[in-house]
């Protein structure tokens, strides 16, 4: 993240990093949903999973990302044209929830 500092933001060298970072942290998150969340979900309640989900959108807030409560009444068709005018990667395989939570509001 440092080195995206350095460069011409939106020049070839930047989209090519910011791709790379990307990618790696849509990597982080998927291993994740399938090795860390299956036990979570199992040993926490219903309750408790509800109130990190709201903990967790409190805080994208308070550092400047939108909260999941501005786009989650879109419908999918409106949240994947929103994903490709900001040409969120992996946005074609994202459900619903997925989107709401990626993209920006419109």
């Amino acid at each position: 993240m440092s080195e995206l500092r350095q460069i011409e933001l939106g020049g070839d060298q930047w989209v090519a990093k910011m791709t790379v970072l990307i990618e790696s942290v849509e990597h982080h998150a998927e291993e994740e949903e399938k090795e860390m969340f299956p036990g979570v979900r199992g040993r926490a309640s219903e309750d408790d999973r509800n109130s990190m989900g709201e903990r967790l959108d409190a805080r994208k807030r308070n550092l400047g990302a939108p909260g999941l409560s501005a786009t989650i009444d879109l419908t999918t068709e409106e949240l994947r044209q929103l994903a490709s005018q900001q040409q969120i990667p992996g946005r074609s395989k994202m459900k619903k929830e997925e989107l709401a939570a990626t993209v920006k509001p419109g």
